[in-house]
């Protein structure tokens, strides 16, 4: 399309230079962005500084923020995140239960998919059967 992407101060002056991420809340009945949004994460107790994404369960009532291999769960109405968090995205999304298996990656110590700066790729392998994940 033509002229696309823009820049976003186009649309938000007075925004910082550098933005990670942003969050704000849409109403859907009124088909607008929640007035005062989007605020700082600051403003989100409990939350981690520059997290990585968010997605909202509406039919419960939370957030969930997610950072690396951790995700908080955040209560809207109390405006908090709940007791427990930050927990593994592997262990309660993928039912990882954390223990490796298989050889160390070739040409380093750590376990497949550890990259030389201690970080992790999330490796899915998807098993010829329909709906199966290994």
């Amino acid at each position: 399309m033509p002229g696309y992407p823009m820049l976003i101060n186009v649309f938000w002056r007075g925004l910082p230079a550098k933005i990670d991420a942003v969050y704000w809340r849409y109403n859907e009945d009124m088909r607008t962005m929640d007035p005062g949004y989007p605020k700082p994460i600051t403003v989100w107790k409990g939350v981690p500084e520059s997290p990585q994404g968010a997605f909202v369960d509406k039919a419960n009532g939370f957030t969930y923020f997610y950072k690396g291999k951790e995700y908080w769960k955040f209560n809207n109405q109390r405006l908090r995140v709940e007791p427990g968090y930050p927990r593994s995205i592997l262990k309660d999304f993928m039912g990882c239960d954390g223990t490796v298996s298989g050889p160390a990656r070739p040409g380093g110590p750590g376990p497949p998919g550890t990259d030389d700066d201690g970080t992790s790729d999330v490796v899915i392998e998807l098993d010829d059967m329909a709906g199966t994940v290994q």
